[in-house]
């Protein structure tokens, strides 16, 4: 499983650790460094960074709409 969450690592660390204490679920974790800052001032998940993944191997869960715009 691969987490991007457009948080700050050390908060989303924080609940990843949580979640997965013994790092068996989550592969990789990719934070807002990961994201493009738009002109607006929101941190948006550049999807382009799975180019050749299959797409029915990617769940998006967001509760916000424009953060996977790209």
């Amino acid at each position: 499983m691969v987490v991007f969450t457009a948080s700050h690592q050390i908060y989303a660390d924080a609940i990843l650790d949580y979640l997965d204490p013994n790092n068996e679920l989550i592969q990789c974790r990719l934070y807002r460094d990961s994201c493009v800052l738009t002109d607006d001032g929101y941190y948006v998940k550049d999807m382009r960074i799975f180019a050749g993944w299959d797409m029915k191997d990617i769940v998006i869960i967001d509760n916000r709409a424009f953060s996977f715009a790209f």
